[in-house]
């Protein structure tokens, strides 16, 4: 049987700090040895989502030494 548990309280949806970015700002993500792929795919749907979201704002993903970089560029 599944166990019922109440207020257990939900997580926040965006880990990455799109809408408090202003123009030319920017995050470094970390890309563990071995993540590479994974942490490019979860980093490329969130922004994915951001574009579509906060349109006209913009944002490129670029691949850096030990991970990614998210600028916002509109």
């Amino acid at each position: 049987m599944i166990k019922i548990e109440k207020g257990v309280k939900i997580p926040e949806k965006n880990k990455y700090p799109f809408t408090q970015m202003e123009l030319n700002d920017s995050f470094f993500v970390p890309a563990p040895n071995g993540n590479e792929d994974k942490t490019r795919s979860s980093l490329s749907a969130a922004l994915t989502a951001a574009n579509k979201s906060m349109r006209p704002i913009k944002f490129t993903l670029r691949k850096l030494e030990g991970g990614f970089r998210v600028w916002r560029v509109n």
